[in-house]
């Protein structure tokens, strides 16, 4: 199980905001401190509005003039890599335009790469990473299963051209067949498989249990196997983290804040670091209690099964040679005997030796 702790835009855009917020990650345990890393003349039109949950916490206005507040220059994004790199925890962003997507790649030297749900349709996006050769992380908030196909489709056949050396875009944009080839050749081999995580995703901020439709980790599994699954919570507790952990997902996506009540688009929908802790240990905790989905007895349970399995015991007075019959035996626990499972290789055979009540039964092979 892999955990990011999204900090987003939840630094206010200060990097000192940044720093501090990615020493939290480490502290919490998470495998990521991820970012969003954006252009907003790239992003949106000037008059673009803001989403409804964006106006409620930061007021009116546009999503231009948010957007420039929260942005993080190129420079500061290297200080942040190379400060995650330092501490030991992976840094990882979700670029909203192709420039940002190239300066990840090309200049971070970033292997992972994550894309929003607001990108999941993106083809051009899809297919300028993909073609990079990184391991793509994709949300799938706002999809349908029709969608996350042909966005997979594209991403598969980014790889190809990487695989293959070739430039996506050098023969103009491919056509949906070759897309769509691509993508079900590469499910099959399971190449998508290596490079490739989706995660189911209710793009709501937050998000209440009635909206999260967690058994959709279920159903994406099955249509995508074997593309490893994981979770994109926005949800207001820790129930949603587990239950996503039971159904199998790979990976968590959670954003953290510094306080709660700070103003902006985010922090509101985010765990600060305590409850975010908190997460992680009930986390970690559902991950030891689900074991390795293989059915045998634990080591406690073999030595207790010697207390409290019965055994097969002389049920009266038996003589050497007498064929055993089920009147002739008895179950019950004991110290001696054969297990009461190996029955069938007692009954119809002849006993060994004279034996008393509640002797261990011995009998001639």
């Amino acid at each position: 199980m892999k955990v990011i702790a999204e900090i987003g835009v939840n630094h206010d855009g200060d990097v000192n905001i940044a720093l501090k917020m990615v020493d939290a990650c480490k502290r919490v345990g998470a495998d990521y401190a991820k970012f969003q890393i954006f252009d907003p003349a790239k992003l949106v039109t000037a008059r673009a509005r803001r989403a409804t949950y964006q106006t409620q916490t930061v007021g009116a206005g546009s999503q231009f003039d948010m957007l420039k507040s929260l942005q993080l220059s190129y420079d500061d994004f290297r200080t942040l890599k190379a400060y995650c790199d330092d501490i030991g925890i992976a840094f990882l962003a979700t670029p909203f335009d192709e420039n940002s997507a190239c300066f990840l790649i090309d200049d971070l030297g970033c292997r992972t790469v994550k894309v929003g749900s607001g990108d999941m349709d993106n083809i051009p996006l899809l297919l300028l990473i993909a073609s990079k050769g990184v391991e793509m992380i994709v949300s799938t908030g706002m999809a349908t299963v029709d969608e996350i196909r042909r966005s997979v489709d594209a991403i598969a056949y980014g790889q190809i051209c990487y695989r293959n050396g070739t430039d996506p875009f050098a023969g103009g944009f491919p056509s949906l067949e070759m897309i769509t080839q691509a993508g079900r050749s590469s499910q099959e081999d399971g190449t998508l498989a290596a490079f490739l995580t989706l995660l189911h995703c209710t793009s709501e901020y937050p998000a209440h249990h009635p909206t999260l439709n967690m058994s959709a980790i279920v159903l994406l599994r099955e249509v995508f196997h074997p593309i490893p699954i994981g979770f994109s919570d926005h949800s207001t507790d820790h129930v949603a983290a587990v239950m996503a952990t039971t159904l199998g997902a790979t990976v968590i996506e959670r954003h953290i804040t510094y306080d709660k009540l700070a103003e902006g688009p985010d922090h509101a929908a985010s765990l600060d670091e305590l409850e975010f802790a908190r997460m992680m240990d009930r986390i970690e905790a559902t991950v030891r209690a689900l074991g390795t989905g293989q059915k045998a007895p634990s080591g406690n349970e073999l030595a207790l099964r010697g207390v409290a399995r019965k055994r097969i015991l002389a049920a009266r007075s038996i003589k050497s040679g007498q064929i055993l019959t089920l009147r002739d035996i008895v179950l019950k626990r004991s110290s001696e005997g054969r297990a009461a499972g190996d029955i069938f290789d007692v009954i119809g055979r002849a006993a060994a030796a004279d034996m008393d009540i509640d002797d261990a039964i011995s009998t001639e092979i």
